[in-house]
């Protein structure tokens, strides 16, 4: 009677040779960018237009410059964090492809570029100005580009992210279009608001009356219409005290002459263009 021949051991592990490659994270970088992003953008219809200012600046994360950036929240409270790197960054690219910005100073443009702070935003964006510490964005000038640099496109509800904004200044490009995003009455330290002799068009938002210290509205010379709203007048210094919100000092808009494109109180706006 011949013995059974012995149980055959089992595989060593790993097994010899090329291993495989290890599964995928759950979420890879591009769905945590595009996550963000949304959450940012507060859109339902984030991913609809494949060319739109938002998926492009999600592209600059992933597969261009912005891709070597490992500060990408995991969270959704990261994310929704207007203070946060990426949500700078984030509205900044949204910012260059809908005004389409195609100034070559507008960013700097080597091929090591490297954000890892908020002062590389302030060293290599050059329409930008920050506070003295570089810890924040507080003015964006892009007034009075020249052929062929002119704003050719629309003002993004993401510019409502940049919070620590002081200063804007797109006037003097006429072919600006589109209106005036509401989202730009979260800018609560927003002083200076310059939008005059563009194209822009529709009503002037109410949400403008949550600005309370702003100093300067213009918006002659535009395609606006409409009236100003109440909100806004209140903002005025002139009011009485008990009404007074603000310390908003100069309203120029197109209230003059008999037919004007925007009605404005004789004692909101200071200057009335025809």
């Amino acid at each position: 009677h011949n013995a059974s021949p012995p149980p055959t051991p089992p595989p060593k592990y790993p097994p010899p040779g090329p291993q495989p490659e290890p599964l995928p994270p759950a979420m890879t970088r591009a769905d945590h960018v595009a996550s963000c992003a949304a959450r940012l953008s507060s859109s339902n219809t984030f991913f609809s237009d494949v060319t739109s200012s938002r998926l492009l600046a999600v592209e600059w994360f992933v597969i261009g410059p912005g891709r070597s950036i490992s500060d990408i929240p995991q969270t959704s409270q990261q994310c929704e964090d207007p203070k946060s790197l990426f949500a700078h960054l984030y509205s900044l690219m949204v910012l260059q492809h809908s005004l389409n910005i195609t100034l070559p100073s507008w960013t700097t443009t080597t091929p090591d570029l490297t954000f890892t702070s908020m002062s590389d935003i302030c060293s290599h964006y050059h329409c930008l100005t920050c506070n003295k510490d570089k810890t924040s964005v507080t003015s964006i000038n892009l007034a009075n580009m020249l052929p062929p640099y002119e704003l050719t496109g629309t003002i993004p509800p993401e510019i409502g992210l940049l919070s620590t904004l002081e200063r804007i200044e797109l006037n003097s490009n006429d072919q600006l279009h589109g209106s005036i995003p509401s989202e730009m009455g979260k800018l609560s330290n927003l002083q200076y608001l310059h939008l005059h002799y563009t194209s822009l068009s529709g009503s002037i938002p109410s949400d403008l009356g949550k600005l309370t210290s702003l100093k300067e509205l213009f918006v002659e010379h535009d395609k606006l219409h409409g009236t100003m709203p109440q909100s806004i007048c209140q903002l005025r210094t002139t009011t009485t005290k008990k009404e007074k919100k603000g310390v908003l000092e100069l309203i120029q808009a197109d209230c003059g002459g008999d037919e004007p494109k925007l009605e404005c109180a004789t004692d909101c706006c200071t200057q009335c263009h025809k």
